[in-house]
């Protein structure tokens, strides 16, 4: 059996070895490897004009008075050309040599919303237009966007889903990530709420992922091509998911610090439900859209923060030992610095789409808890709740092993003594003192580094590599020592014990299920000594 498991082992490795090999095999060729191709006939690249600053046109029948104004002029490359550019809250219009060909606008039936949004004009070109002057006018519908630069796509409509792809797929996959991640948190939140367990403060830190990556993704340049909808409706969607996605954050912080008579965090996230419900009152009331409140969400973006601050300073200060609030401290430095970042950003720029500061921060934040979660899990599944030694079960698994040991290891089998008749006179309550006291002893006294678990009621296992025999006859003694003085202290029940105690070096080619059968038959002849001594005392009275 021993050799079947060695076999496995270096297939195992071998198999590692190969898939490194492969990898570093396909990253060499990606990178360095390529193919030659040659053709008589030219190949049309997509022609892109980078910064094209606009001509400032007076227009009393604009809505701020003035056009933005770009002269261009075309090359035909082919029979599929268009003119692309990436227009953000203007109303447009394209000539060519004076003859105008597309429009874009509002409609003037809208009742709620006055402004395009974010769009991709993309107007086809006939061969005809060949070395013809193109004027694009730019309307603003806001003040930020008077005179800004433009960047012009000449090519076929392949090429500039392409290039934006390129530009934009690590950007979304991120995005897609958060929300995914979100979906998940929600998910696994209302099953447990179905179970009677307590699952908000996961839920809403999933609602809170699912509006960020959401926010994020039609905030992207590639929305509008992704999406077959109104770009209206995409941008309007991206600041509202920006507006509710605040009082989520604060409400799983407030479950996460659970602070008594410190209400900040119910402050922030009433004041955050005050402003998305202003913001929206606005919008429908006609006298502010959301792209013109979002001052509003910005506001109540940076009370959150102070309060989510403020709160785990407290809860920093009063229960720091405690996991659940080290994990909101760790959000805190996570993603409240990157949303203080996004928001420094957007000011400085205007724009938002490629600030990802806030979702990455989130990502690491739940990658960290994911791994601490599946740690948390993992101590459960191989703990002893009561002790907090490792249980049977994984002492079971530990036992399995068929590995020869081949440095000096030791083994200890221990037993308590007369648990059963402790519980049967004084009550379980009793008995429990019993082996809380000889496993705090235990932890005492054994080198860290040492396997104790508990492998029944009232046996425990103490199994050490690496060691030298003086040291452990001297841990034994002071293990001993310690009993000894909690029995003499009257701080709880007696404690007494009996011992099985072996070294590898005196079996032959031992595995560890070799050290437990001699250990336990050593504690069983001191045990048959203890109980033949107890037993004698008896019969003296």
């Amino acid at each position: 059996m021993r050799s079947g498991s060695k076999l496995n082992r270096y297939i195992t490795i071998l198999y590692f070895v190969t898939m490194a090999a492969a990898v570093a095999f396909l990253v060499y060729i990606t990178i360095f490897e390529g193919v030659e191709s040659f053709s008589v006939r030219p190949s049309w690249n997509m022609r892109v004009y980078k910064n094209v600053m606009p001509e400032q046109v007076e227009d009393p029948d604009a809505a701020l008075g003035v056009i933005s104004r770009f002269h261009l002029k075309w090359e035909g490359n082919g029979y599929n050309d268009f003119i692309c550019f990436y227009s953000v809250h203007n109303n447009v219009r394209i000539y060519v040599d004076g003859e105008q060909i597309y429009t874009l606008r509002v409609k003037k039936d809208n009742r709620f919303i006055h402004t395009v949004g974010s769009v991709w004009v993309m107007e086809p070109l006939k061969q005809s237009d060949d070395g013809k002057e193109i004027t694009v006018d730019l309307e603003p519908l806001y003040e930020p966007f008077i005179n800004c630069p433009q960047t012009f796509y000449f090519g076929s409509r392949l090429q500039l889903y392409r290039s934006l792809l390129q530009e934009n797929v690590l950007n979304l996959l991120i995005c897609f990530m958060m929300v995914i991640c979100g979906i998940v948190l929600v998910v696994s939140s209302i099953m447990r709420l179905i179970r009677k367990q307590d699952g908000a403060a996961n839920g809403y830190l999933g609602l809170f992922a699912i509006m960020i990556g959401i926010w994020k993704i039609l905030d992207s340049k590639y929305a509008p091509l992704m999406f077959g909808v109104s770009p209206m409706a995409i941008s309007t969607i991206s600041i509202c998911m920006l507006s509710l996605c605040i009082f989520p954050i604060v409400n799983y912080m407030r479950k996460q610090t659970r602070l008594k008579g410190f209400p900040v965090l119910e402050y922030a996230g009433g004041f955050a439900v005050l402003m998305s419900m202003t913001s929206l009152v606005l919008q429908l009331l006609g006298i502010l859209e959301y792209r013109e409140s979002l001052v509003l969400s910005h506001c109540s973006v940076i009370c959150s923060v102070l309060a989510i601050i403020l709160a785990c300073g407290r809860a920093w200060m009063t229960e720091r030992e405690n996991p659940r609030v080290r994990m909101a401290v760790l959000f805190l430095a996570f993603c409240v610095l990157g949303a203080l970042v996004d928001l420094v950003v957007f000011y400085i720029y205007g724009d938002s789409g490629s600030i990802l500061f806030m979702v990455v921060a989130f990502l690491s934040y739940f990658i960290f808890v994911g791994f601490y979660n599946n740690k948390q899990l993992m101590q459960r599944a191989n703990r002893d709740l009561f002790t907090g030694v490792f249980n049977r079960s994984r002492c079971n698994e530990l036992l399995k092993s068929d590995v020869q040991i081949k440095t000096l290891s030791a083994f200890a089998l221990f037993d308590l003594n007369d648990l059963k008749t402790t519980n049967d006179t004084y009550g379980h309550e009793v008995g429990d003192q019993m082996i809380l006291s000889f496993v705090s002893i235990l932890k005492a006294e054994a080198p860290a580094q040492g396997f104790i678990g508990r492998y029944g009621g009232d046996e425990f296992i103490l199994y050490l590599q690496d060691v030298e025999k003086e040291k452990v006859k001297k841990m034994l003694s002071r293990i001993e020592i310690g009993v000894q003085m909690h029995n003499a202290s009257s701080m709880g029940p007696e404690v007494s014990y009996c011992v099985g105690m072996v070294f590898s070096d005196e079996l032959d080619k031992p595995a560890l299920r070799d050290l437990f059968h001699a250990a336990d038959e050593r504690m069983y002849v001191q045990k048959k000594k203890y109980h033949e001594i107890h037993d004698r005392r008896k019969s003296n009275r």
